[in-house]
């Protein structure tokens, strides 16, 4: 009797382990199947159609990500419309808003552990701080402070933040975070870029010339830097 119960334990976990994979390979294919579709086609529908198929097969943060970031492009896409109605146009932005927040908290709540998933949910009240949103800007430094708890030694947090100052028109906080981040990785190029381009809107040509000579020394490669670095001469 012991044996015979064993056996079916043994086979019910088989199978149902092997439902388990099979239906996060489905998943995980129909996720590839929308990231490739957006981004050789350009197709937002289709895109998102396989995406939420492989949320609602095996929800994961990833997904969710994913899902909030395809939002934050087609809101993109929706101020770039100018043959749109006032009227549809601000159903449309609330309506995707609220889907990009909801899906980027569902990430978090996914997994809080992640810094990543914060940072997704820190960047869509980021994308409407130019708009002077209420609480736009509160939201997106809670969230990424929340980030930085999660992983104290990123740069690229600090980076996030600096980012979200310059949105907010505040240069001095973002010199600030700068600073932090370059205390973390003495050589980011992406934060030494920063500062260049918050010098470059201060006048402050010849510190300006120094950092872009910085990130053109990290950066030999990136044609696009000299030609920034000429400009400023």
């Amino acid at each position: 009797f012991v044996s015979v119960l064993l056996t079916i334990l043994a086979l019910i976990g088989a199978v149902s382990f092997a439902y388990f994979v099979t239906v996060k390979l489905i998943a995980n294919t129909s996720f590839q199947k929308g990231v490739v579709t957006i981004n050789t086609t350009g197709d937002l529908d289709a895109g998102e159609k396989y995406i939420m198929s492989a949320v609602n097969l095996s929800p994961s943060d990833t997904f969710y990500q994913s899902l909030s970031e395809l939002y934050l492009v087609r809101i993109n896409n929706l101020f770039q419309d100018d043959k749109i109605a006032q009227s549809e146009a601000q159903a449309q932005f609330q309506s995707l808003l609220g889907g990009a927040i909801q899906a980027a908290q569902l990430a978090v709540a996914y997994d809080p552990t992640s810094y990543q998933n914060h940072l997704a949910l820190g960047r869509v009240f980021e994308a409407v701080v130019p708009l002077e949103i209420e609480g736009a800007y509160d939201n997106a430094k809670k969230t990424y402070e929340e980030a930085l708890k999660v992983n104290p030694e990123s740069p690229e947090i600090y980076l996030v933040l600096a980012r979200l100052e310059v949105a907010n028109k505040d240069n001095a906080a973002a010199k600030e975070y700068i600073t932090k981040a370059l205390e973390k990785k003495n050589d980011y190029a992406d934060a030494i870029f920063l500062l260049s381009q918050i010098q470059i809107a201060e006048n402050d040509v010849p510190n300006a010339i120094n950092s872009v000579s910085a990130v053109a020394t990290l950066n030999p490669q990136d044609s696009g830097i000299f030609f920034q670095l000429g400009l400023l001469y």
